[in-house]
């Protein structure tokens, strides 16, 4: 009786716990989830303020009088979608569960799911409509189904910067033009932009977007428009500016020929940016950016002695910066000059441009880093058989507009052009250029050139010239359009800029950038056998030598800087690299966002990168369905094995002893 009793016990134990295993496995398995596909992550400099519309159409001022905090996390979607961060998003004022996402760039949940808001990783203690945000927050919404307990859909916004203001900033700017609102030329004529400013109640400056163009071939009245918006989105009232091309009379002549086309002289362009030099080389008392681009004419125009004196400047003057553009901007200007970037100068412009890279992108806050990497690494070795190539030439595809635009600007998609093209044979990239090339054509004006813009039109020649293509309008081109704006001393008026005349000789050289600048093997594995190094050189084009493993990198790197392979082994300092004996310099923390969309460069001017849940009813059902990230899914399951064993064996001991 008692052995069939010890039996009957021992079958009880063994079921409970065979109970257990399974119910631990299906836990883990189920609410234990991965994490769903990531849709959107940006950075948000937050207000103190925002106004919501709800789903039937009402204003919702915040902060409201009983809110905990002005900066919130209904602010912070407002924000997002002010910066073009979102589409859109839908709100939901329910009188039981309060403010709640119902929507974000029109996803709807589904039957059985919902918007769940989390903050810093937990599940947020407050709606998104009360929930107080700090400096350093990261809040999350991760589309919910709480009755499978998964995720999938997960957006996270990381609050850099909380920017304070008195009262909430509903006061749209107000633009002043330049000179007269009304303007009369003869056919013939030239048409010089006078401008307009902008100014506003809180920011300090506020860009005016121009659009329209005059035809000054062709009497008739022209409509040119002024538009601006300030940092909170207010939009100023449109101001506009007509310009009247008259017909010049005849006196009894025959008709009224077609004036002589200048031709732009680049010559003139060097000579007066050799005027305008400092004595140590710089330009522009002493500007990174105005330096470098002034390199890249003098090596454009093939003008020696300008070359020489920017390069010694530059070699006593290294830029030791952790922005990725202006990285991949020197290293433009070195290979221009005949520097190599990776080891001609004290820092290691290669390395610095490979280590930001993320495993999507370069850098996170702008995307002309992505396109002027590129730029750069096609003349350094860097091939489309590159696995950080491919990445990123298919982030910077993905961001491409439908009208084959990026961001609507005429400066980036000619940039882009030009990046992508040495990587042609990439999946996605024939098709991108195709669109590209359609955008320009119909963006350039009937004088020739692009947005009545210096930059804009130099760019889109390059891009041209990329292409071997020709692009006339009206019977001009791009380069007739920067004889007009070529004054007699040789800058390009009207604003005399250094970096207008280098960008405009640039494009006058009929060389994209691929050319202007030399190109540079991808350094091979140390050999320290050697050490009168060659690395320095600037040599022909050439495929990479791919050394033998292991790839070994500095701590925290991805990508391996001299070879560009996934790293397989890691050393604390730098000691593999043949170039540099110093430490790795982490990269400081990225730059915030400030604008709506991610400008261009030097750009002038513009032309323009969670469903609030009331806790009550739904935080504790939430709370405890949805998965902890931080708990690795195998270490319940480990431990509720280990755990069953042991007292299994001690089970068994105990009874089957007896």
């Amino acid at each position: 009786m008692f052995t069939k009793q010890r039996k009957l016990y021992i079958g009880i134990i063994l079921l409970n716990f065979i109970l257990a295993f399974i119910f631990v496995s299906f836990f883990t398995n189920s609410v234990l989830a991965e994490d769903g596909p990531l849709l959107i992550e940006k950075d948000i400099i937050l207000k103190n303020g925002c106004e919501v519309k709800d789903t039937n159409e009402e204003t919702i001022i915040f902060p409201k009088t009983d809110s905990g905090s002005v900066f919130l996390g209904i602010c912070v979607l407002a924000v997002a979608m002010e910066q073009g961060l979102i589409n859109d998003f839908k709100v939901i004022n329910d009188p039981n569960l309060g403010l709640y996402v119902q929507s974000v760039n029109g996803i709807e949940p589904g039957s059985t799911e919902f918007w769940g808001l989390w903050q810093n990783g937990g599940f947020a203690n407050c709606g998104i409509g009360c929930i107080t945000i700090s400096e350093g927050d990261t809040l999350s919404l991760i589309l919910t189904d709480w009755m499978a307990e998964t995720e999938s859909t997960r957006i996270v916004f990381h609050i850099t910067e909380l920017v304070s203001s008195l009262e909430l900033d509903v006061t749209p700017p107000l633009i002043l033009l330049t000179g007269s609102n009304s303007i009369n030329l003869d056919v013939g004529g030239i048409y010089t932009e006078p401008g307009a400013t902008a100014t506003d109640n809180v920011d300090v400056s506020v860009a005016v977007v121009i659009s329209g163009s005059v035809d000054t071939t062709t009497a008739g009245t022209y409509t040119i428009h002024y538009n601006a918006t300030d940092v909170a989105g207010n939009h100023a009232k449109e101001v506009t500016r007509t310009v009247n091309v008259n017909t010049v009379p005849s006196g009894g002549g025959g008709g009224n020929p077609q004036p002589d086309l200048k031709t732009f002289n680049i010559q003139n362009a060097l000579k007066y940016l050799q005027g305008v030099q400092s004595s140590d080389g710089s330009f522009d008392n002493k500007s990174d950016r105005y330096t470098d681009w002034v390199a890249i004419a003098a090596a454009a125009g093939e003008n020696s002695s300008l070359k020489s004196s920017i390069s010694n400047y530059i070699r006593n003057n290294p830029l030791d910066s952790s922005v990725a553009i202006e990285n991949e901007r020197r290293a433009m200007a070195l290979l221009a000059l005949g520097i190599n970037p990776y080891s001609g100068t004290e820092i290691n412009y290669i390395k610095k441009i490979i280590n930001s890279f993320d495993g999507t992108q370069f850098d996170t806050n702008f995307i002309n880093d992505d396109v002027f990497a590129l730029v750069v690494l096609a003349n350094a070795g860097y091939t489309a058989s590159d696995d950080i190539i491919i990445k990123d030439v298919a982030f910077l595809i993905s961001e491409q507009d439908s009208d084959g635009s990026w961001f609507d600007s005429v400066d980036i998609t000619a940039a882009a052009i030009q990046a992508l093209k040495p990587f042609e044979s990439v999946s996605g990239v024939s098709g991108a250029l195709t669109k590209a090339t359609s955008y320009l054509v119909s963006e350039q004006n009937n004088d020739g050139g692009w947005n009545n813009s210096i930059f804009s039109t130099s760019w889109a020649i390059q891009a041209m010239k990329a292409l071997n293509a020709s692009w006339t309008k009206n019977g001009k081109s791009g380069l007739d359009y920067l004889a007009t704006q070529q004054a007699t001393d040789g800058s390009v008026s009207p604003s005399s800029d250094t970096y207008a005349t280098s960008s405009a000789i640039a494009a006058a050289s009929g060389k994209p950038w691929s050319e202007i600048m030399q190109s540079v093997e991808k350094p091979v594995a140390p050999d320290n056998s050697n050490n009168n190094s060659t690395q320095g050189n600037i040599s022909e084009n050439t495929n990479p030598i791919t050394p033998v493993a292991p790839v070994v990198c500095l701590k925290g790197d991805l990508f391996s800087a001299i070879t560009g392979q996934v790293c397989t082994a890691f050393v604390a300092t730098d000691s593999t690299n043949p170039l540099s004996a110093k430490p790795k310099i982490n990269p400081t923390p990225k730059p915030k966002i400030t604008k709506t969309k991610k400008a261009v460069e030097p750009e002038s001017p513009p032309n323009t990168d969670t469903p609030e849940i009331n806790p009550n009813p739904l935080s504790a059902i939430a709370a405890n369905a949805l998965p902890n990230n931080s708990i690795p899914q195998n270490i319940p399951i480990a431990l509720g094995t280990v755990s069953g064993i042991i007292l299994l064996y001690a089970a068994l001991k105990k009874f089957l002893i007896l």
